[in-house]
């Protein structure tokens, strides 16, 4: 009976999940016609608690040059700590919305939005917060897992 039970309690423990959030911080600064000189984007792990991690991704891009300041995964992976081409693609969508809402004159604002992504049959969550001061701009987007298709479905 104790080894049944120990048994349930290992395999339970093995199928927890482990919740993900991800963090994408983008300062951009001074950037020319053609895109920017220095870009820096760095990948980091965190705890957030019980069965969940934070991966923060920031990407920094000042002054002029010929480099576009755009999340790049190929080199910058920390343990898979990477975003998938699905929240890549979206990520990207919602940093141009954010940078037409600069230029339109709306030089701060937040947005969430929610996108089903077949590949993993999750609905996901995306938050983005936007500022434009002293010709900066600072764009945070967070992205975590609103439901499961599984969860939905009961």
């Amino acid at each position: 009976m104790k080894k049944s039970v120990l048994l349930l309690l290992i395999l339970g423990m093995s199928l927890t999940v482990m919740s993900k959030e991800k963090i994408v911080n983008i300062v951009k600064s001074g950037g020319g016609l053609f895109g920017y000189d220095y870009v820096s984007q760095q990948t980091s792990i965190h705890n957030g608690g019980t069965d969940r991690e934070i991966w923060v991704i920031d990407l920094e891009c000042y002054n002029p040059g010929i480099s576009k300041c755009k999340y790049n995964k190929n080199g910058y992976e920390i343990s898979g700590a990477s975003l998938t081409d699905f929240e890549e693609s979206i990520l990207g969508q919602l940093v141009e919305l954010s940078e037409a809402h600069v230029l339109e004159g709306v030089v701060s604002g937040v947005m969430t939005r929610k996108y089903f992504d077949s590949n993993e049959e999750t609905i996901k969550s995306f938050s983005i917060s936007w500022s434009h001061i002293d010709s900066v701009t600072k764009i945070s987007v967070r992205i975590s897992d609103s439901y499961s298709l599984d969860e939905m479905v009961q």
